[in-house]
């Protein structure tokens, strides 16, 4: 009863509110139509001058000289004279950028952009000081446009992982938990705890940096196996080119650009690890294998490459004793200079114990038993 009551309350304050809007928007719409008349100008023309002013404002396109800016911030890194140091650097001019260079320093503020938006936090305090942050924004904006167009809105924010500093929060216009009372019969506090255990459970289900990289490995992998048939298999790209495309004639088409060609864990920013898992879930990034004429094409241009001096394959690492004799496991006490079989297999063969047949103990030969046969036989 007391729910409906407040209600009913509720509902009045808002008519009246409503009644107040729409007296001040016709006296707004009679002065428009004067300002209008005075200035020898059409209404629907000052109207959209007064509507054009919003509260908030969209993303910016990369421009070249923003670009340009970043560029030269990376280069010398002491704030706000970057712009002067532009200004004094030929090099760096407009007229004297080239198509290609004008093209890659806006790819470069893009992906600086695109790091600061979606880039993994170094620790959970900071996660939770941004999520903090960003909320209390998102609450000033969705109470601005309640008062502009007097909306209903309901926001809960949680932690996806239980290890997460960030606390679960929620936010209501008018009445608005009154309608989680009403309808689900659970208080909104009772609803963010739902939530919060909601979310936590499903962690492993989530788009998270993590979920996706180990999405990303098992699609490449996968697709590799079933490219070349070879069950085992294994994606290099420290050497790509010979460990993979020369070796079994396969290659990896249409890898997303602005992703880097690595393993997936060594990708940081959620957006291009998302970016390259859609690619092959949608096969727009698949595996092809070659024909004879192109592989032996590849592996031309490799031996070309690799005549000029080049480094086609990375080397391997060198272990920091090498060149250091190192000593042999001693196998079950004898002389480790002996050679023998390995610790595994004596370990093995030590374990096992031959089961030989008994034989009897006294073996009759086979002319007594001819004679015994024959005495019976006489019998």
């Amino acid at each position: 009863a007391s729910h409906q009551i407040a209600a009913e309350q509720c509902a009045t304050k808002h008519k009246a509110l409503q009644a107040d809007i729409n007296l001040y928007l016709e006296e707004q719409k009679h002065r428009l139509e004067t300002i209008a008349t005075t200035h020898d100008v059409t209404v629907k023309y000052v109207d959209h001058l007064v509507m054009s002013q919003m509260y908030y404002h969209t993303t910016c396109k990369p421009h070249l000289v923003n670009a340009l800016i970043h560029a030269k911030a990376k280069e010398v890194n002491l704030g706000d004279e970057v712009r002067e140091l532009l200004a004094n650097d030929p090099k760096m001019q407009l007229e004297n950028l080239t198509k290609e260079q004008k093209e890659y320093y806006i790819q470069e503020l893009v992906k600086q952009r695109d790091l600061m938006a979606h880039g993994v936090h170094a620790n959970n305090i900071a996660a939770g000081e941004d999520v903090f942050s960003v909320t209390h924004r998102i609450i000033d904006e969705l109470e601005n446009l309640r008062d502009c167009t007097g909306i209903y809105a309901s926001l809960f924010v949680t932690h996806g992982h239980i290890n997460d500093s960030t606390q679960a929060s929620w936010f209501g216009m008018y009445n608005s938990a009154v309608f989680w009372e009403d309808v689900l019969g659970h208080s909104t506090g009772d609803v963010a705890r739902l939530y919060e255990q909601w979310a936590c459970a499903q962690g492993h289900k989530r788009d998270s940096l993590a979920n996706m990289r180990k999405q990303v490995t098992a699609l490449i992998s996968n697709g590799l196996t079933y490219a070349t048939g070879k069950r085992h298999a294994m994606m290099n790209y420290s050497n790509y080119n010979t460990a993979i495309v020369e070796t079994y004639g396969v290659k990896l088409l249409g890898w997303p650009t602005g992703v880097p060609f690595v393993n997936p864990s060594s990708i940081g920013t959620v957006s291009e690890i998302r970016k390259l898992r859609d690619s092959l879930k949608s096969g727009e990034c698949h595996w092809k294998k070659l024909s004879k004429a192109k592989c032996n094409a590849f592996s031309s241009e490799l031996e070309a490459h690799r005549a000029s001096g080049e480094v086609v394959k990375k080397p391997r690492k060198k272990r920091s004793d090498v060149g250091v004799p190192r000593k042999q496991k001693n196998v079950l006490g004898g002389n480790p200079s002996k050679e023998g079989p390995s610790s595994k297999r004596a370990r093995r063969d030590t374990g096992r114990k031959r089961v030989v047949p008994k034989s009897t103990e006294f073996v009759r030969d086979t002319d007594d038993n001819q004679e015994d046969r024959s005495e019976e036989d006489i019998d």
